[in-house]
């Protein structure tokens, strides 16, 4: 496989992983809206994804595929568009650390009509917030001006790490022993759990792009110079 073949392998396998990501996350919203309990977490057995969980991939998922888009201001609006999560994941993060309840997962959507139990359901996880966090960081390092390989390689890292959760999560559901299921913990949902291994893949290609990039340009360069000899 040729540099310039990787190169678009990895855009396009990200694009993938943005609309998958985008996607399931609307399902999950609209089930909400719908009261679709298949819709909102793939079954009656399964948490569901939580309004404001499926709200960050709907966010996100435009971001990732934005950074390997065309768009003239990405770079800006790539910048500031990760904040939200960013801000909304930590204070998640604040409330599970301090166990002080400030109310984030109820700042959007309130439905009245599930009664009590949409207190429980709507509740994000550690897990999805930490996976929130750590993808929000991962978007933002991408989309500065200027291209830094250490920059890079750490949202890459953050990547695998939102993947490695996302799997690990999954499979637990696939396996019939769901993490956290059970006590006090707030476990994170099927489809969450599916979204963040797109999520995370997705981060660890385009943060890999630049790198495959400069390598073609330095080729290039070379074939150049030996012409010229």
């Amino acid at each position: 496989m040729t540099l310039s073949q990787k190169i678009e392998r990895y855009s396009l396998f990200s694009e993938l992983c943005a609309f998958l990501t985008f996607g399931i996350g609307s399902v999950a919203l609209l089930g909400w809206k719908l009261n679709s309990k298949f819709l909102f977490s793939m079954s009656a057995n399964y948490k569901p994804m939580p309004p404001n969980g499926a709200l960050f991939l709907i966010i996100i998922g435009i971001l990732l595929y934005l950074l390997n888009s065309t768009f003239s201001a990405k770079k800006r609006f790539l910048f500031i568009g990760s904040f939200f999560p960013l801000i909304l994941s930590a204070l998640r993060l604040i409330e599970y650390i301090s166990d002080f309840e400030i109310g984030v997962d109820f700042f959007f959507f309130d439905f009245e009509n599930y009664g009590r139990w949409y207190t429980y359901a709507a509740k994000t996880s550690f897990f999805d917030s930490l996976n929130m966090f750590l993808a929000s960081i991962g978007i933002m390092l991408l989309s500065f001006k200027r291209e830094d390989k250490v920059l890079e390689y750490i949202s890459i890292f953050l990547g695998n790490i939102v993947t490695f959760i996302g799997t690990v999560f999954a499979l637990g559901y696939i396996y019939g022993v769901p993490l956290f299921q059970t006590g006090t913990q707030v476990s994170m949902s099927f489809n969450s759990a599916i979204c963040f291994v797109f999520l995370g893949a997705g981060i660890s290609l385009s943060g890999s792009i630049p790198e495959v990039k400069n390598r073609l340009s330095v080729e290039t360069q070379l074939e150049e110079t030996k012409k010229q000899i």
